[in-house]
């Protein structure tokens, strides 16, 4: 027997302050903004997405759905289920697969093999299997809504199948030392007044991710009362809600834009000006193209790992829940190898019990 539907009750967005409606028809839970901060207006604006939303449902999607509507759909019975971050990932990838793919039939396992050839030679097999997750994930959710009849095979790149790497996404090995030249290099400020060598400063010192250091917020993650950071769960990409301690100068950094409260750091593209300081380094000119923040984390993670040796502290500031992570960052060199066989053997002369060649049994 299908369930009833359950008529609109409002609650208010703490955030915003305007009222949402949550109803459901036939099992499936919906929550919509109404827009509105009055209780009697947003009322009215309630009954009349309910209504639309019934007369939707009532009707149903049969025989050849539309993509883009089944990933709306899709995208408004998940949300408040998954993180902010996720969602949007998901809401950004359906906008090109409801491009390539107008409805249901289009997609059949040549088309979905046509997209992924195509996809290859610009991004990495990588990318082609997470932009496909939506699309597998709707369609599996339309079956079990009963929207489809069953959900169409989807294939996946092949295993061997590595695609192309784009310039922008090469890592720029950089030591210690040229990191601290260009942070030399960089101007206190851009022409247009942004801070781009406090910024840095901070990225190097933490090596925090470059979108969190983006979100950081001063009486939040923040305080002049403090010399360490709150990183908070919705800041970081792994949830890590941590403490981190700030070196002077980064304290410095963060203290000098003066914001008591909201975004320490407003977003630009830096990589202008970043890239322009970094030509006195002598870099690569492929190098160069590709400079970005994110090469200062992993410097940062593998300076930490050469000065220090101290894994569980790299993880910790890393914001890695897993160590095996934290290896990843580490680029060994060949002074580590002279470093280890220094280590084992001080004299830097033959081990005692080792063969030198020759003697009765060698071969």
């Amino acid at each position: 027997m299908a369930r009833k539907a359950e008529g609109p009750t409002l609650q208010r967005d703490p955030r915003t302050n305007k009222l949402i409606t949550q109803f459901r028809i036939a099992g499936r839970k919906y929550r919509r903004s109404t827009g509105c901060t009055d209780k009697a207006e947003a009322k009215v604006e309630a009954n009349r997405i309910y209504k639309e939303e019934l007369a939707r449902a009532t009707k149903k999607l049969v025989g050849n759905p539309i993509i883009a509507e089944l990933f709306d759909q899709w995208l408004d019975d998940i949300d408040g289920t998954v993180s902010e971050r996720y969602w949007t990932t998901q809401a950004k990838r359906t906008v090109f697969l409801a491009e390539r793919f107008e409805s249901v039939s289009d997609v059949t396992p040549h088309a979905v093999r046509e997209y992924i050839k195509e996809r290859l030679k610009s991004v990495t097999a990588t990318t082609v299997r997470r932009d496909l997750v939506p699309l597998r994930q709707c369609l599996r959710w339309a079956f079990d809504e009963g929207l489809i009849d069953q959900p169409p095979f989807i294939p996946l790149p092949k295993k061997r199948a590595r695609g192309t790497r784009a310039i922008d996404t090469r890592r720029v090995g950089l030591t210690d030392a040229q990191v601290e030249s260009l942070l030399r290099a960089l101007p206190e400020r851009t022409r247009k007044g942004h801070p781009v060598r406090d910024l840095f400063t901070v990225a190097w010192d933490t090596g925090l991710r470059h979108d969190g250091i983006f979100r950081l917020e001063a009486g939040r993650h923040f305080r002049l009362d403090r010399k360490t950071l709150h990183v908070t769960k919705d800041i970081d990409k792994n949830g890590y809600e941590r403490e981190l301690p700030l070196t002077d100068r980064a304290y410095e950094s963060l203290a000098a834009q003066g914001v008591d409260v909201g975004p320490i750091f407003q977003r630009w593209d830096y990589r202008k000006s970043l890239r322009t300081a970094a030509k006195s380094l002598g870099l690569d000119p492929d190098d160069l193209k590709s400079l970005d923040m994110r090469d200062f984390r992993h410097a940062a993670t593998d300076d930490g790992a050469r000065k220090s040796g101290h894994l569980s502290g790299l993880a910790y500031m890393a914001g890695h829940t897993d160590k095996h992570t934290t290896s990843r960052y580490i680029h060994p060199r060949i002074d580590d190898a002279r470093e280890v066989l220094n280590k084992r053997f001080p004299s830097n002369g033959t081990p005692s019990g080792t063969r030198t060649g020759g003697g009765e049994g060698s071969q």
